[in-house]
């Protein structure tokens, strides 16, 4: 931009298309992941004192007495406003971010982006001219693990780019990913993918886990296989450990939605909350299907006749030829907000208020959604293997076409409970 420039992730944000606006001194990037999270550039000709004034008035505070940073939080919303004088002395700089509670996550990027803003707002530099070619402090660097199947080992090597800040290394990116067959296979496919939205923060904030699916081949076609290459700026790592069949069991107790003999027949059913999260595939929670997890929901009573009459004013209500309750062709099923939260809540560190539920009737007279169904499903997740890494568990299990289920969990430190990352599925 003509007067300063300032350094953002290319990986992870994309500058906004504001081209009728850039002729005025307007640049706008946004995040990659959809999180809600913007960082915009402007130039005025009215000088610091008067932008001060102006954001005041706005409800915005200074963070101290040098009057650079003013903040401002209102419903969930952060945003931060950083002053510069313009090189030429003739008006100023205004960098503003803002992101969102709810678009914040634990996902490893989404999780750093307040913190990446700032950088980008602090790198600001009012100039004449642009820095040089080849000042910049990033560097590439490589991690590798070795993935082991039934015996069979493969070198999985994710290549990633850091920036040095402050004496400090930091991350800037997840660039790709290679495999290399060990032994045991009959091949392996040399490219792997990084599943960028499921990287998590391991022990601290300069461990990183990320997800790596690959294909390999043992005889009878390939098959899609993943595992966790751990990157550490420090140097340490998160301790790993295989899970034992007694641990899988106890995990695969909990999800399943039937009681199964010892030769694993259902004999009987006993559906268990946390089933619900498997009826939609997604790589963050707070992303899972709501109309899918909520279909075949626990009823939380009999709906009424008022509430009846309510639905029928609902534009989304299908019904509303149906002149009484008990002429409807299939039953209404309420589920009180109560209900379903105390479930989100235990299961995935998440309400309602997390989720999209657009697509789900609801009175706020009841505080209650409604659906309609007649028919039953249960919906399964039975872990074949695991591994532990830190405070995360990942649980797989093969799927259609030589595919691969994980289910991600986040143990909570000092109790015996745990809460879904993911439900994430290859190919889908």
């Amino acid at each position: 931009m003509d007067g300063g420039y300032l350094y953002i992730p290319t990986s992870a944000w994309i500058m906004a298309d504001v081209t009728a606006h850039r002729s005025h001194g307007h640049w706008e990037w946004y995040s990659g992941y959809d999180t809600g999270s913007i960082l915009t550039v402007d130039r005025f000709t009215q000088t610091l004192e008067d932008e001060y004034i102006t954001s005041r008035k706005q409800g915005f505070e200074p963070l101290d007495d040098t009057k650079q940073i003013w903040k401002r939080r209102q419903g969930g919303i952060n945003e931060r406003y950083y002053f510069y004088p313009t090189a030429d002395g003739n008006g100023c700089w205004r960098v503003w971010t803002l992101w969102t509670d709810l678009g914040i996550s634990n996902y490893v990027h989404i999780f750093i982006e307040p913190q990446v803003m700032y950088l980008m707002a602090e790198s600001f530099t009012p100039t004449e001219s642009l820095p040089a070619a080849g000042a910049s402090t990033r560097t590439t660097m490589t991690s590798t693990y070795r993935a082991e199947v039934d015996g069979r080992a493969a070198d999985l090597t994710v290549s990633y780019t850091v920036e040095q800040r402050n004496g400090e290394l930091q991350l800037c990116s997840l660039d790709s990913a290679r495999a290399r067959n060990v032994h045991g296979w009959e091949q392996v496919h040399l490219a792997a993918t990084v599943e960028q939205h499921q990287s998590l923060f391991g022990s601290g904030l300069y461990q990183y886990l990320v997800p790596v699916s690959y294909e390999a081949d043992r005889g009878s076609g390939w098959e899609t296989f993943q595992a966790v290459v751990e990157i550490s700026l420090t140097g340490q790592y998160s301790p790993r450990r295989t899970l034992t069949q007694e641990e899988l069991a106890a995990y695969n107790a909990v999800m399943d939605p039937a009681v199964r003999d010892e030769s694993g027949d259902i004999v009987d059913l006993n559906i268990q909350p946390f089933s619900y999260f498997f009826s939609s595939y997604y790589e963050n929670v707070r992303n899972l299907n709501f109309e899918e997890f909520i279909r075949y929901f626990p009823d939380s009573g009999q709906a009424t006749e008022a509430e009846f009459e309510a639905l029928k004013k609902l534009d989304d209500w299908p019904f509303k030829q149906v002149a009484r309750m008990e002429d409807m062709p299939v039953p209404i099923h309420r589920h009180t907000v109560s209900s379903i939260n105390e479930v989100l809540t235990r299961w995935g560190g998440i309400t309602t208020s997390d989720l999209d539920t657009a697509g789900v009737c609801y009175l706020e007279e009841y505080d209650a959604y409604y659906t309609y169904t007649s028919d039953f499903n249960m919906f399964y997740f039975i872990a074949e293997s695991g591994e532990q890494v830190g405070n995360y568990v990942y649980l797989r299990k093969s799927v259609e076409n030589g595919n691969i289920a994980v289910l991600t969990l986040r143990l909570m430190p000092g109790t015996d409970e745990w809460q879904i990352v993911s439900h994430w599925r290859s190919g889908s």
